[in-house]
């Protein structure tokens, strides 16, 4: 006579019977954000969208809501906005005046350009388009050619004290005749 665990064992192998996880190995749960018990296929906590959760992307674990949000143009958070206050855009300085250099205290995170924006932020009147770095002023030299004689940058209301101070010669600059 055969062994019972035997026959056991062959009717559950024929009968498609496992061991009740799904082929990813997850066996459900309930849904972080809103409660539901569903199956959770990529393992984040969020059930897909399709079976009652909030999950927008059940196949990438990074995606779900509450992930942050990348340069990547996809909705990492599920909040329907693609790419908004990514954690790895780049900082864009308001530029108001129009000069080419921006307000060190207004600023936006962003992944690409911003109309009005501009990645350098050493403008220190952005109210007037000539007072900044390139023209000799927030404490910088003139971009233009210098004078013959060395000179101790002044600071006026025309020309803001810089955060950075005034800049240096060094010893690969042209030497004052």
């Amino acid at each position: 006579m055969r062994a019972p665990w035997l026959i056991a064992t062959l009717i559950l192998l024929v009968s498609g019977c496992d061991d009740g996880t799904s082929e990813t190995g997850d066996t459900g749960g309930i849904d972080t954000d809103t409660g539901i018990e569903a199956i959770d296929l990529d393992g984040d906590g969020y059930a897909s969208e399709a079976d009652g959760g909030t999950d927008c992307d059940d196949d990438n674990a990074a995606v779900h809501p509450g992930a942050d949000e990348l340069c990547n143009e996809q909705d990492d958070d599920c909040d329907g906005d693609v790419d908004e206050a990514a954690v790895d855009g780049e900082l864009w300085f308001a530029d108001t005046d129009g000069d080419g250099f921006g307000d060190a205290d207004v600023s936006v995170s962003s992944c690409s350009a911003i109309a009005g924006y501009v990645t350098d932020d050493r403008d220190c009147d952005d109210t007037s388009g000539d007072v900044h770095p390139g023209a000799g002023a927030c404490g910088f030299p003139p971009t233009t050619r210098p004078s013959r004689r060395p000179s101790t940058p002044r600071r006026t209301a025309t020309s803001c004290a810089s955060r950075r101070g005034p800049t240096r010669r060094t010893s690969t600059s042209r030497p004052w005749r």
